[in-house]
């Protein structure tokens, strides 16, 4: 179940048995305010503690507000070079060399069935699903961002995928693109790393190992072989066959340890270029 509270711009999802909220604040910044288990609702955006953080540095539109920080705001989408320092969702660079992406609020739709990712590997479904579509875009840099959300209530189940649109006459590169961007503020300082390492006949090994201080990254690595045998004659891989698909990447904050940031689904190292007026769909969680 989706609820869209229209004067307040805060969007509620629900499943059975766990709550997701964003609100697009007053600096039409889509912050994040929960994920965890259900509650009743209502504007849950107290729960972000704000206070004046040093480094953290305060964006123009705040004037002399210096508890308002990027740097410290859960946001649901992050970006780079507008002073939020800690792991971007979006990397994008201009012809002209720019690396600056600040993306605001700018409108959402409401729809029933669930939203699809034509050539992409993805949930199918019906009338059972609901689908919340939240366009966040940059001005100065003509690009929008629309972050898809499909809900599955009776299965606990939501997905997301970001679909990135070149609004301008310029090409730009994306240098990363995340699928899915996820702040945890307060509560429990002591959070574990889960992964599931392994080899072919050796699949699902748990590994769990706590939290650290800085970036944590986690990489599916693939290699396929051609069956074609290289110049010593010996079969491989061509040079070109090896991927990494989707790393997910764990930031626990310097200033807040029970802040922790997770971009996941990431196409990233500057891997894909968009024309003008050109689209690009990051598959999603």
């Amino acid at each position: 179940m989706i609820i869209l509270d229209e004067k307040n711009r805060v969007f509620t999802l629900h499943t059975h048995g766990t709550t997701y909220q964003m609100k697009a604040d007053r600096h039409d910044v889509l912050v994040h305010t929960y994920y965890g288990p259900r509650v009743s609702g209502g504007d849950l955006s107290y729960l972000i503690q704000y206070a004046d953080r040093g480094f953290s540095p305060n964006p123009s539109g705040a004037g002399r507000d210096r508890t308002y920080s990027l740097d410290t705001t859960p946001q649901e989408y992050s970006t780079c070079g507008v002073g939020d320092f800690r792991l971007p969702s979006l990397e994008l660079e201009l012809e002209d060399g720019s690396l600056l992406c600040d993306l605001r609020y700018t409108g959402h739709r409401l729809e029933k069935g669930k939203y699809s990712l034509p050539g992409l590997p993805a949930f199918f479904g019906g009338e059972e699903w609901e689908t919340l579509a939240v366009t966040l875009s940059d001005a100065a840099a003509q690009v929008e961002v629309e972050l898809l959300y499909g809900v599955l209530a009776e299965r606990d189940l939501i997905t997301r995928a970001a679909r990135i649109t070149n609004r301008g006459s310029r090409k730009l590169r994306l240098r990363q693109a995340a699928s899915l961007c996820l702040d945890f503020h307060g509560g429990d300082r002591d959070h574990d790393l889960i992964t599931f390492n392994g080899c072919h006949a050796m699949e699902r090994c748990l590994d769990r190992s706590p939290l650290r201080p800085g970036i944590q990254s986690v990489y599916l690595v693939a290699v396929l072989t051609s069956g074609a045998y290289d110049d010593n004659g010996h079969i491989g891989p061509s040079p070109d066959s090896l991927y990494d698909f989707h790393p997910v990447h764990v930031r626990q904050s310097q200033i807040q340890q029970d802040h922790i940031r997770v971009v996941g689904g990431c196409l990233h190292d500057g891997c894909l270029s968009v024309g003008r007026h050109g689209k690009a769909v990051v598959m999603g969680f």
